[in-house]
């Protein structure tokens, strides 16, 4: 019989302006048949960091968005699988117009967080249910600071290059980090895989739940 510590577990990460709340359908969809642990940055309460995994099994690390920026080095050194969604390394893009572009927005975002932080964050929800019933105050200071991150920082990429196994899943209708991101990641991270979602906006990991965990239990080869 297995023990909890047998099972491969599953690490998700949340990204910006979210909690650990809204993986809430992947965890009652995986946790019949895989350890799930739920890391939060404390945007609405009190933080959780997880640096280590707690099982003997297979070990897979699943970002949205900034999350990837989020994992601790101690989890990215042990990790067999890494899934990264709607994600990126660099968040503006490479060409002069559309960058100018980007960082202005990026500079009236920082201005309304601190003016109306709650009106920000619901237009970025962008209409999707992803607060918990918990998310009641958000921590502008640290929302700022991570937004500052986003603005200026790279996650631990040598960490990510030494995972073997990496799949990136990105939208073509993701408004907040475009698609061309989600490309470039394939082609940076040499052997990744990628999926694509004809449909799929940032929003992608919680409105296509179904769909999507089958498709990495798919690539992990677990069951």
């Amino acid at each position: 019989m297995n023990t909890k510590k047998d099972l491969p577990e599953f690490i998700l990460q949340h990204g910006w302006g979210l909690s650990s709340s809204c993986w809430k359908g992947w965890k009652e969809r995986l946790e019949k048949n895989f350890k799930v642990t739920l890391p939060d940055r404390g945007y609405f309460g009190a933080p959780r960091k997880i640096e280590n995994f707690k099982t003997k099994s297979k070990k897979i690390l699943v970002s949205h968005s900034f999350g990837l920026f989020l994992f601790e080095r101690s989890v990215l050194s042990q990790a067999d699988f890494l899934v990264i969604i709607s994600g990126f390394t660099k968040f503006h893009p490479e060409e002069a117009r559309e960058a100018r572009r980007s960082r202005l927005l990026m500079k009236f975002m920082q201005k309304k967080l601190y003016l109306e932080p709650e009106k920000l964050l619901t237009d970025f929800y962008n209409g999707h249910d992803l607060r918990g019933d918990f998310d009641l105050t958000p921590d502008v200071p640290l929302l700022f600071k991570d937004l500052e991150r986003i603005n200026s920082e790279a996650p631990d990429l040598e960490s990510i290059k030494k995972i073997k196994n990496i799949l990136i899943v990105h939208g073509k209708k993701d408004m907040v980090v475009p698609f061309s991101r989600g490309v470039y990641l394939k082609n940076y991270f040499s052997g990744a895989k990628m999926i694509e979602f004809e449909d799929g906006d940032h929003a992608l990991p919680f409105i296509y739940e179904d769909e999507l965990t089958e498709k990495i239990i798919d690539f992990l080869g677990v069951e």
